[in-house]
């Protein structure tokens, strides 16, 4: 009990704290510079999908085949300022995320109040789903950057505009938003919902009449919708592979009811979100809803937090959704969630909870995020520090693990033999190799004997061409006969074997393939 007056007097302190116009920024510079800190000294493997973005990031185009540009365009811009080095192949993620927390604390700040903003900011900076994604290169960073930009924009716009005299003010956040739009279309399709939350907003309103009627509010969706002019035309140019692998990833073929998917994606959606913030969030959304939606700012972001998750969760019982899909339901769930705890008026009217209860949560919640991240970033010393064996099964990076040997391994058999061209038979191989084995994989070729393209090097790399040439090919199957029969000769090489931890190998199976006949030769 004695402590009790000592946690009440902290707690106040940090309540003055988040009360004063920018003091996120501290925060969120600090997670920042600790983010960076943690990417240059752990130089964890790059994972295989973060190797085929550092390998569009040596080609710039304005598109490639299982994304739009922007990752690309993101990575080169880093490795040209800090070089190819797994960090610097990484830096735009904690980079964009950090942006991204200062535009939710602006639309916490505008929506209702500089502490509401502030936890706002800092329970999405802080989420275990971009705690583990900031250590990681993938197109979710600049897209959830993207979608909070534009969310922040987009609100300041509706708002002027409703204004006697706002009109005048408005056009400048109307532009922003439609760039915002823009860039996050560049980042991932999925931004096009960010389009659908906008028009459903707009029909919910009372005002609904006005707002359709401004044309401002269309001409910032084909402002938006126009940054992917150059993407659409070298989508043209290439079959529309994107759109195809797009469209190919909501797998909605055969079943369409699959519940324990479901009940998966949102159970993994507690780990993304929080246990406790995800709580709060199904609370707010399943049983206070009809008091929110009377609120226009409690309006505004269920309109970009309920449409989203909602189609996730459908996607998942239907076929299956990947646990990061719904992420940008977050950026407006973190406000939402922050407002629902402390904003005094709301906490009465939705629940028995007092603003001091709401304090506590939010705090108690973010203390176990800093947590989990903390444990997250040193896991490797904790681990070692207390005997821990590496166990796949308990190692959160243990599919970044062992690329990087086996790129060494492969770049040593390239080196000794350098007649041969190296030949994989998947993309996540021919992908790490081409970044860990350079210079000696920079001519590698993917298997592909089918109609069609399944992935971005069987687009890029023809062995059909190569007829009458020598390979080293790898691989994890154990049996390649089927492949061998189209080369006149095979010669087995040691295989690779990396050890992954106490109960996981990976081997590598090593061959010389000389003469190559063609995809034809097999029967």
């Amino acid at each position: 009990m004695a402590l009790l007056p000592h946690r009440q007097k902290f707690l106040a302190g940090i309540q003055a704290w988040s009360e004063r116009p920018w003091s996120v920024l501290l925060p969120i510079f600090a997670l920042f510079l600790y983010r960076l800190l943690t990417l240059y000294a752990n130089e964890l493997p790059l994972y295989g999908d973060e190797a085929q973005y550092w390998v569009w990031s040596r080609d710039l185009a304005f598109g490639y085949f299982s994304k739009p540009p922007l990752v690309g365009w993101a990575i080169a811009a880093t490795t040209a300022v800090c070089g190819n080095g797994e960090s610097c192949v990484r830096l735009a993620s904690p980079f964009a995320y950090s942006v991204g927390a200062v535009f939710v604390f602006l639309l916490g700040w505008r929506m209702f109040s500089v502490s509401i903003g502030f936890w706002s900011a800092l329970i999405f900076l802080t989420l275990p789903g971009i705690s583990f994604s900031s250590q990681l290169i993938s197109t979710d960073p600049l897209l959830l950057m993207s979608w909070a930009i534009g969310l922040y924009c987009y609100y300041q716009a509706d708002r002027l505009t409703q204004e006697t005299d706002g009109q005048r003010r408005a056009w400048p956040w109307w532009l922003a938003t439609g760039f915002a739009i823009g860039l996050g279309l560049l980042a991932k399709y999925a931004m096009a919902a960010f389009l659908g939350s906008m028009l459903l907003y707009a029909l919910l309103s009372p005002q609904r009449g006005l707002k359709l009627r401004n044309p401002w509010f269309w001409g910032v969706m084909l402002l938006g919708l126009a940054h992917l002019i150059p993407n659409i035309l070298w989508q043209a140019a290439h079959d529309f592979v994107t759109f195809a692998h797009t469209s190919d990833n909501a797998n909605l073929g055969g079943s369409l009811f699959h519940p324990g998917k479901m009940f998966e994606f949102i159970g993994s959606q507690f780990g993304v979100f929080g246990p406790v913030i995800f709580g709060l969030l199904l609370y707010a959304v399943l049983w206070r809803f009809r008091a929110l939606i009377k609120t226009p700012s409690y309006r505004f972001l269920l309109s970009f937090t309920v449409p989203l998750l909602a189609i996730m969760i459908l996607q998942s019982l239907l076929s299956r959704a990947n646990a990061n899909w719904a992420a940008p339901v977050y950026v407006a769930a973190s406000v939402m969630v922050a407002s629902f705890c402390l904003k005094e008026d709301v906490v009465k009217q939705t629940s028995k909870l007092s603003v001091r209860w709401g304090q506590r949560l939010l705090f108690g919640s973010f203390c176990f995020h800093i947590v989990f991240m903390a444990f997250l970033y040193h896991w490797d010393p904790l681990r070692q520090t207390i005997s821990f064996p590496l166990i796949a099964n308990f190692d959160p990076y243990s599919r970044l693990r062992g690329w990087d040997v086996l790129g060494e391994e492969v770049a040593k058999r390239l080196k000794d033999h350098p007649d041969l061209t190296l030949l994989c038979l998947e993309r996540m191989d021919i992908a790490a190799m081409r970044y860990y084995a350079r210079p000696y994989a920079d001519t590698a070729i993917k298997w592909q004997d089918r109609p069609g393209f399944a992935d971005h090097f069987e687009m890029v790399t023809q062995l059909q061409d190569k007829i009458g040439q020598d390979f080293l090919l790898i691989t994890r199957f154990k049996k390649f006969d089927s492949y061998a029969q189209r080369f006149a000769k095979t010669e087995l090489l040691e295989p690779i074997k990396i050890s992954i931890g106490k109960d996981h190998e990976k081997i590598y199976q090593v061959a010389i393939m000389r003469d190559f006949q063609g995809y034809g030769r097999a029967e």
